[in-house]
């Protein structure tokens, strides 16, 4: 708390940094960090969900993410992959990615799925929504994912909002869960506190550095 409130975080994009002035937080115009006093922390901490119920793809609620619930789930990010066939390491594809999908889909202890690599045979901007749409186009389960561009989460909102009656549907029975990794905890660049924001902005949940369930 005393961190927060006396040495602040570094908020390097203008946008994020004039709408935290907007609600009363002080800014320091050189170094970009914002303070955030002790009280709203605990404001913001009393009025957080205690859990999140995440929904499959056909809105059935699947898994309650909060207390003393354990799930399994594939990991995220991996840059290479082993290709099961050669035993080569290379880059993923799409089509390696629709493969892990299945057999992810297949196994039932997996509570749900990740986004768990990106495909280089797409143009990289669209990366983000590209992977998301593969996991909703092949499997019924909800979704951990998140963005690697500042613009990524609006678009990836609008997939998932197409298997809702809209936004605040997608809000009330939300299907994944996004995950936003600032540089470090103490300093924030414009692609994380952008998909924070947007995710904010959109009812969703997200967890930050571990976002449509905000946790």
């Amino acid at each position: 708390m005393d961190v927060l409130a006396r040495l602040g975080v570094q908020v390097e994009d203008p946008g994020a940094r004039q709408r935290l002035e907007s609600i009363g937080l002080k800014a320091d115009p050189h170094t970009h960090r914002v303070l955030i006093p002790r009280a709203m922390v605990e404001r913001a901490l009393a009025t957080a969900p205690k859990s999140v119920t995440l929904h499959d793809r056909e809105g059935k609620p699947t898994a309650v993410v909060g207390g003393d619930e354990v799930h399994f789930v594939p990991a995220s990010s991996a840059l290479r992959i082993l290709d099961r066939r050669t035993q080569q390491v290379r880059d993923p594809s799409s089509a390696d990615f629709v493969e892990y999908v299945k057999l992810g889909h297949g196994l039932p202890n997996l509570s749900y799925l990740s986004t768990a690599f990106i495909p280089k045979d797409v143009p990289q901007d669209i990366a983000d929504a590209w992977r998301l749409y593969l996991v909703a186009a092949h499997s019924t389960r909800p979704i951990v994912s998140g963005a690697f561009t500042a613009w990524g989460v609006p678009r990836m909102g609008e997939i998932m909002a197409m298997f809702r009656s809209g936004r605040d549907d997608l809000a009330a029975r939300p299907m994944a869960i996004f995950t936003v990794c600032p540089n470090t905890p103490l300093r924030w660049g414009e692609d994380p506190i952008a998909n924070l924001m947007d995710c904010a902005e959109w009812g969703s949940r997200s967890r930050s550095s571990r976002c449509f369930s905000s946790e």
